[in-house]
């Protein structure tokens, strides 16, 4: 059940980081230039 607990953290960061990555590759931009965009 440990495992668990650790697992479940990194599958939040990794899903966090592809949906960036995702808006970014739709609005065509870099998500460094985020906050210029907005």
């Amino acid at each position: 059940m440990l495992w668990l607990m650790l697992l479940v953290p990194i599958v939040i960061l990794v899903f966090a980081v592809s949906l960036q990555k995702f808006e970014a590759v739709m609005l065509g931009t870099d998500p460094r230039d985020r906050r210029r965009y907005r």
